[in-house]
């Protein structure tokens, strides 16, 4: 049985710094590496590229958006939030893009859906 991790933050007024320490710990032990990017105006992402056989054909981000940096316009904004993204390779772009509480495991399945239905459009 795969092991699961389940990124939903949680609700219960977490000490924010602890949780993405160990979400940084956590994500690296299933393949994920950290980058310090952009795409989606996140504060920092994971990405892991899956393979059929040698050849790349999707990759998936889980994207970290730090909302505390508003609190001082927002005092409700004391919060991460989390995004998925799973990006066909291929001559065209397809993404998907999945904002819910789910395990990392969960998303990866519908990644491989995903991949699965619409890799004859790439």
């Amino acid at each position: 049985m795969k092991e699961t991790l389940c990124l939903a933050p949680p609700t219960d007024n977490p000490d924010w710094d602890v949780w993405l320490l160990n979400l940084d710990t956590e994500i690296k032990q299933f393949g994920y590496k950290k980058y310090n990017q952009n795409l989606r105006k996140e504060d920092f992402a994971f990405f892991k590229t899956f393979y059929k056989e040698e050849e790349k054909i999707y990759q998936i981000g889980v994207l970290v958006y730090d909302f505390r940096k508003y609190m001082h316009f927002n005092s409700s904004a004391n919060y991460i939030g989390i995004q998925y993204e799973c990006m066909l390779i291929g001559d065209n772009r397809i993404d998907m893009s999945v904002s819910k509480a789910i395990s990392l495991a969960t998303f990866e399945e519908m990644a491989l859906a995903f991949y699965e239905r619409l890799n004859k459009y790439l």
